[in-house]
């Protein structure tokens, strides 16, 4: 993963809210860290300062945009969040809405997603050699692994995504 710092960038004041809307957005999801401290250093570049001048302007932003339903915290996040930057496998276990529980299943994750009012993992499944989405609340492990990801055209696997303000459900994991 490459590292690095970007230059200083110029907003206007609409460019502003909407970054930070993005960003307060995402205090309740995937990379809820990063997104809290790049809120901030955006925040910082505006030149606000005082807690409560700071509150005031992430609730202001977070009533911009949508407001996802919150992604569960915890170890599972922060696995399978660096394990998508680092482009490693994961295991994962798994408990589809029959109630079926898969264990150890590998997987190269993908991407991470909002649709159907749910957060999914969209992966490659390395047991079923083949795309498959995962509810964010139904994996209940994950664990990396030193494996790299194979490179995968995601469009090619996963398809172009819908348009239009209602997208369609995410499939359901086999």
């Amino acid at each position: 993963m490459v590292r690095a710092l970007l230059p200083p960038v110029a907003l206007t004041e609409k460019q502003a809210a909407a970054v930070m809307a993005a960003l307060a957005a995402l205090q309740d999801g995937p990379f809820a860290a990063d997104a809290a401290d790049a809120l901030g250093a955006v925040l910082d570049a505006l030149g606000v300062t005082g807690t409560a001048a700071r509150e005031e302007l992430t609730e202001k932003a977070r009533r911009i945009g949508t407001d996802p339903v919150r992604a569960l915290r915890g170890p599972v996040a922060t696995v399978v969040e660096a394990a998508l930057l680092d482009g490693v496998v994961i295991t994962i276990d798994y408990v589809d809405a029959a109630g079926a529980v898969s264990e150890g299943r590998p997987v190269e994750p993908r991407l991470i997603g909002f649709t159907g009012g749910h957060w999914y993992l969209f992966a490659w499944c390395l047991r079923r050699s083949g795309p498959r989405c995962f509810r964010w609340d139904r994996i209940t492990r994950a664990e990396a692994t030193r494996t790299p990801v194979q490179e995968r055209d995601t469009i090619a696997v996963f398809g172009i995504p819908p348009t239009g303000t209602h997208p369609a459900p995410a499939r359901r994991p086999a």
